[in-house]
């Protein structure tokens, strides 16, 4: 039998988000919810500091391996509670008491600069971590020049790079989430596996270019608000 993989999943745990990320997430409901209410919701459901929760679920759906993507916001939004160090180490722990189950992309925005690479290098060397994942609406484009060095470290290292693709918070650059970005560095880094998160959301968007390249790939994981409205 074919090991399932689920390539799109989340730590569960409310401190290593940005509290705007986290109170955007709710949509139009959260103009109707007080914060009492919000803080209620978070408490039930993103206190899974241990990923049990998510390995019940996982063992439900017959999913054998999960990624868990690390988002960093802190650059685009607000820094949350815990420090990207600590949201590493946290993500590390989970590692090496569930080898087995899942594999983990480290969060990194290119303005974090020497310091942000530095951390990258040690989740890679240190950490065991498999790829990188990339959130373009918190400020920075795909392709943006401070970027190239994580992509020649994945480029050396044999890790992928998932970008989110798919639309985002209001407040948020949008416009730098367009999977067309993908086209030009996807060629210059021909030895790297980019993910297009959401790819599944609007397949008009993406181009018969970018669908012919052999290192592109789509993440069809969706949005629980759509489902609910259909």
């Amino acid at each position: 039998m074919s090991m399932v993989i689920d390539i799109h999943t989340h730590l569960a745990l409310k401190e290593i988000y940005p509290i705007t990320y986290l109170n955007g997430m709710f949509g139009e409901g959260a103009s109707r919810m007080n914060k009492q209410g919000i803080d209620a919701i978070l408490s039930l459901f993103m206190t899974d500091n241990s990923c049990e929760r998510l390995i019940r679920q996982m063992d439900m759906a017959n999913i054998q391996r999960a990624v868990l993507l690390i988002i960093d916001g802190g650059m685009g939004m607000q820094e949350p509670p815990f420090s990207l160090e600590d949201i590493y180490t946290i993500h590390f722990q989970i590692l090496l008491r569930y080898p087995e189950r899942f594999l983990v992309f480290a969060g990194v925005d290119p303005r974090r600069g020497v310091a942000g690479l530095k951390l990258f290098e040690k989740s890679i060397i240190k950490f065991g971590f498999k790829g990188i994942k990339l959130y373009p609406p918190m400020g920075y484009s795909m392709d943006d020049r401070r970027l190239y060095d994580y992509y020649e470290l994945c480029s050396a290292n044999n890790l992928s790079v998932l970008i989110h693709t798919g639309p985002s918070l209001l407040q948020l650059r949008n416009e730098y989430a367009a999977a067309s970005n993908v086209y030009n560095i996807s060629r210059q880094f021909p030895n790297v596996n980019f993910i297009l998160a959401h790819a599944g959301l609007n397949p008009n968007a993406l181009e018969e270019k970018i669908l012919s390249l052999p290192n592109v790939y789509l993440d069809i994981a969706g949005f629980q608000s759509i489902i609910l409205t259909d």
